[in-house]
């Protein structure tokens, strides 16, 4: 890439194919630098440094992320809902290792644009509850719930930690199913047209 046509957005978008290849927590400015043929300082030129980029890196995967849970839920409710954005997490997840990654970390307290940005992640997923009969706070939990068990099991198959050779694929939609039982005997959670 030719030094005259950098820009912040195209380091960005750089920084996050980077991440993805080879690790968000590996993101340095040496590499990008190198990887876009100019002189770290140049990079200063166009970006505040290695967190300024870091956290457009977090935004662009937020916000693809709340995407592709947008699209997992189009049409859907209740546990077919559950399982569509589970899979689509966990296909996130393998797609794009560092977008994943990035989208674990916490923002500073003062970034509205990032705690924006991570309420609608969060909002989307929450969203396959709202067709049960649970309260704000039992909608709370079950994301809780449903979020870390995914990226629990992500984290343990993108670093080899199942070595056992039985499909993972079945491993993962048992764990979906267990979940889904499991909340709903927990928080007695039913469709709401049951309730009627």
């Amino acid at each position: 890439m030719a030094r005259t046509t950098l820009n912040r957005d195209k380091i960005i978008h750089h920084a996050y194919d980077l991440a993805n290849a080879q690790g968000f927590d590996s993101l340095n400015l040496a590499a990008l630098a190198r990887d876009l043929g100019v002189q770290t300082p140049g990079l200063y030129k166009h970006t505040e440094g290695l967190e300024d980029i870091r956290r457009g890196v977090v935004l662009i995967a937020l916000r693809q992320l709340h995407g592709i849970l947008l699209t997992a839920l189009a049409g859907r409710s209740g546990d077919v809902a559950i399982r569509s954005v589970a899979a689509a997490y966990r296909r996130f997840a393998h797609d794009t290792p560092g977008a994943f990654d990035a989208t674990a970390v916490a923002p500073p307290q003062d970034d509205k644009e990032w705690h924006e940005a991570g309420w609608q992640v969060v909002n989307a997923v929450a969203c396959v509850f709202t067709s049960y009969d649970l309260s704000r706070d039992q909608i709370v939990h079950a994301v809780r719930i449903l979020r870390s068990s995914i990226y629990g099991f992500v984290a343990l198959e993108r670093n080899r930690g199942f070595g056992l050779p039985q499909d993972l694929d079945i491993s993962f939609s048992s764990l979906v199913t267990v979940l889904i039982e499991g909340l709903k005997t927990h928080f007695s959670m039913a469709p709401k047209e049951e309730m009627l």
